[in-house]
């Protein structure tokens, strides 16, 4: 799913989705920020039962956040892991979020080679 965030409250809505305790009806599997996107400023990957499930979970739980201004929500039917875990955690692990946002060290290069 991909939350639209109000520009001030970014960072507080994405530390509090890495806080989220998973429920009974769903669990927070993924979290990134979108850098300039106009609509999607967080996009997260959401385990759920069922459709139902996580839709209740959005709205219960997600939409409800201070500073969240709209969500999409869509189902995915099919995925494949392109590279195995172990390659994923090392290249995942090279470059922490908190260093890059609070550090500014956005360029065109980082960002082309995210």
């Amino acid at each position: 799913m991909t939350l639209d965030v109000k520009s001030d409250k970014t960072e507080s809505v994405f530390k509090y989705l890495q806080e989220f305790a998973a429920t009974e009806e769903a669990a927070i599997s993924f979290l990134a920020y979108t850098f300039y996107s106009y609509d999607n400023d967080i996009i997260l990957t959401l385990l759920a039962p069922d459709i139902k499930q996580a839709g209740k979970f959005v709205n219960e739980k997600i939409r409800t956040i201070e500073g969240v201004i709209d969500s999409l929500l869509w189902q995915i039917e099919k995925w494949h892991i392109v590279i195995p875990h172990n390659e994923w955690l090392q290249y995942i692990n090279y470059f922490r979020m908190e260093d890059i946002v609070s550090e500014e060290l956005w360029d065109e290069s980082y960002i082309c080679a995210c």
